[in-house]
C-alpha cells in the first residue's frame, strides 16, 4: 500500500550511498523506455541527449555484417565497456548500470563473420542522468501551509488587488497578454481562496476578484456566430507584451478548454448560470470543429477557423500540427461526471482514440505552449503530454488493466528526459532547487508547475499500482516547491526553481500547485 510508512527507508544518505529506492531505481534503469525498432517502433529519442534509462539508437544495418560491437565509454571515470549484438539498435542495458553518471561516448562497429570491422555504423555522445535515490529533501512547510501561504501572497499582490479596486487588469503585468491562461488562473485561484481563506472579508473580496476576472475574460471571448464562437482568446493586446510573442488573430486549441474549466470553477463558487452556459458553448464549438481523425488543429485563425501555420516569433511558415487533446477530454469528462451532460461523450471518445493511436504509439509528445511554435516530429519534446496521458490511462485502468503498463512507460519517458534528481546530473546547473522537472527541450529548466504535474501522476500511479516508489518520487518533487518557496521569502511559490529568478513569476504556475497541495493534505 502507498502509506506514509512505506517511505521509511534504510541505508545511507543519497550522497553517501544507496537507499532502498535507489537500489530499485538503478535496477530499473537497465530497462529501456520504448526502444525503437526500424519499421516497427519509432525512435522517439532522435534529438534527446540525456537519459536515465538505457537508450537504444537508430543506427542502420550494414550489408554483410554478422554482428555489431558496441563500445561504451564513460568520460566521468574513463572506464570502457564492450558487448556484441545482432542489430545496431540494441539497447545499452547490458552495461548501463555499470556506467557512471555523466558524459558517455558510444561507438557501434559492424563486424563480419570473422570478427573484423567492416565500418563504424554509429556514433553518439550523450549524457547519463542520475537515477532516483530518494526520498530527498524534507518539506519546509506542510503542504497545506505552503499552499495557503502562496494563495495569500498572490491575493495581496497589486495585479490581483487591482481587479478589486479598479475592476480591470494591472497594465504593468505583461502576462495578461495570455488572458485565458493567466486570467483563468486568477478566476480559479481566487474562487478557491474564497472557500479556504479564514478572514470573512478576504473570502468576499477573493470571490469578487474571481468574478471580475471571469467577466473580463468573457468579454474577450469570440462572439456568437463567428468561426470560433465563444472561445476565449489565447492572446490579448491590451497591455504591453514585452518580449512575449503574441498573435491576436490566432487561438491555440488547448486553451479554450482551460478557460472553460475556470468558468466552471466560477459557476461552482457563485451559482451564476452564465458561467456554466459559457462553458457549454465552448464545448459545442469544440464538437463543431473536431476533425474526422478525432482531434483538432493546434492553432486556428479566429477570422476563418482554418489552421494557422506561421511561426509565432518570426511569422515564417511553420508546421501544421494536431492538438494533443488531453485538456479537452478532461473538460468533456467534467461536463458529464459533474453536471450530467453526456452529449459530448462521442467527441470525447474520438479524441481518446486519436491519442491511443497516435502519441501513445509514436511517443511524439511535442511541447504545446503559446510562446512556442509548432515543430517537426520529436524536435521539441516535453514531458507534459506524456504525463497527462499517463494520468488519463490510469484513471481508466479499472476497466482496462492493460493501460497500467502503458501509463508506467509514459512516466518513465517523462523521467528519462525531464527529471533531474541530483546535482551530480550532467544537465543540472548551480543554483537549481532539486529534484526538479524540466519543461521542454527548448526551455530545459526546472519549473514549479512541472514538478507538481509529474508528482500528481506519480501519486496516481502509486494509488493504482501500490508501488511505494511512486509516492517517494512524488513527495520528493513536491518538497522541492516548499524549499524554493521558503528560500524566496515563504510567499508565492516561485515559477523557476532557482535561487536567482530570471523573470517575474507566472501566476498559473504558482496557484495550481498551491491549490493541489492544500487538497493533498486534506486527503492524508
Amino acid at each position: 500500500m502507498c502509506s506514509e510508512l512505506s517511505l521509511i527507508v534504510s541505508g545511507c544518505a543519497p550522497g553517501e550511498g544507496l537507499t532502498n529506492f535507489g537500489r530499485q531505481a538503478i535496477a530499473d534503469s537497465a530497462v529501456p523506455v520504448r526502444p525503437g525498432v526500424p519499421g516497427k517502433t519509432p525512435f522517439w529519442n532522435k534529438r534527446a541527449w540525456r537519459f536515465i534509462y538505457a537508450p537504444a539508437f537508430d543506427f542502420n544495418k550494414v550489408e554483410n555484417a554478422a554482428k555489431y560491437r558496441f563500445t561504451v565509454k564513460s568520460l566521468a571515470d574513463g572506464k570502457t565497456y564492450t558487448f556484441e549484438a545482432d542489430v545496431p539498435w540494441q539497447p545499452l542495458s547490458r552495461v548501463w548500470t555499470k556506467l557512471a553518471v555523466g558524459q558517455i561516448e558510444l561507438e557501434v562497429e559492424a563486424l563480419d563473420a570473422k570478427g573484423s570491422v567492416i565500418l563504424v555504423c554509429g556514433y553518439k555522445k550523450f549524457s547519463k542522468g542520475a537515477p532516483f535515490n530518494g526520498p530527498y529533501t524534507k518539506r519546509a512547510y506542510s503542504y497545506d501551509q505552503s499552499g495557503r501561504r502562496c494563495l495569500a501572497a498572490v491575493f495581496d499582490q497589486r495585479k490581483i488587488q487591482m481587479w478589486l479596486t479598479q475592476g480591470r487588469p494591472d497594465p504593468n503585468y505583461p502576462l495578461w497578454v495570455h488572458p485565458t491562461k493567466i486570467m483563468g488562473a486568477v478566476v480559479t485561484s481566487m474562487a478557491y481562496y474564497s472557500k479556504v481563506a479564514e478572514n470573512p472579508k478576504t473570502k468576499q473580496d477573493a470571490l469578487t476578484i474571481a468574478r471580475r476576472a471571469g467577466d473580463f475574460l468573457l468579454s474577450l471571448s469570440q462572439p456568437a456566430n463567428s468561426p470560433l464562437e465563444y472561445w476565449p482568446p489565447t492572446y490579448w493586446d491590451g497591455v504591453n507584451p514585452g518580449n512575449h510573442p503574441i498573435d491576436v488573430n490566432t487561438i491555440m486549441t488547448n486553451y479554450p478548454a482551460s478557460g472553460a474549466m475556470s468558468f466552471l470553477n466560477l459557476y461552482d463558487a457563485t451559482g451564476d448560470k452564465k458561467y456554466l452556459k459559457q462553458a457549454k458553448h465552448i464545448a459545442d464549438t469544440y464538437v463543431k470543429l473536431q476533425l474526422a481523425n478525432g482531434t483538432w488543429y493546434q492553432v486556428l485563425d479566429v477570422r476563418t477557423g482554418t489552421p494557422d501555420v506561421r511561426d509565432i516569433r518570426s511569422g515564417k511558415p511553420a508546421v501544421k500540427s494536431f492538438l494533443l487533446p488531453i485538456g479537452v477530454i478532461g473538460f468533456f469528462d467534467r461536463l458529464k461526471n459533474q453536471y450530467g451532460l453526456d452529449r459530448y461523450e462521442q467527441a470525447r471518445e474520438k479524441a481518446f482514440a486519436w491519442i491511443v493511436a497516435g502519441p501513445v504509439r509514436t511517443f511524439d509528445f511535442q511541447a504545446q505552449y503559446e510562446d512556442q511554435s509548432t515543430a517537426t516530429a520529436y524536435k521539441n519534446l516535453s514531458h507534459a503530454g506524456a504525463t497527462s496521458t499517463a494520468v488519463l490511462l490510469l484513471n481508466e485502468a479499472g476497466g482496462h488493466p492493460e493501460y497500467v503498463q502503458v501509463a508506467e512507460e509514459l512516466l518513465r519517458f517523462s523521467e528519462d528526459l525531464f527529471v533531474v534528481w541530483e546535482h551530480n546530473d550532467p544537465v543540472a546547473k548551480p543554483g537549481w532547487f532539486l529534484p526538479g522537472v524540466l519543461e521542454q527541450y527548448t526551455f530545459y529548466t526546472p519549473i514549479d508547475a512541472h514538478n507538481w504535474h509529474l508528482a500528481q501522476a506519480y501519486l496516481k500511479a502509486c494509488e493504482v499500482t501500490g508501488k511505494p516508489i511512486y509516492r517517494a518520487k512524488a513527495e520528493s518533487l513536491i518538497n522541492t516547491l516548499t524549499v524554493a518557496q521558503q528560500y524566496h521569502g515563504g510567499g508565492e511559490i516561485p515559477t523557476h526553481l532557482r535561487r536567482v529568478l530570471p523573470e517575474p513569476n507566472w501566476l498559473n504556475c504558482s496557484v495550481y500547485p498551491a491549490i493541489g497541495m492544500i487538497e493533498l493534505d486534506k486527503e492524508r
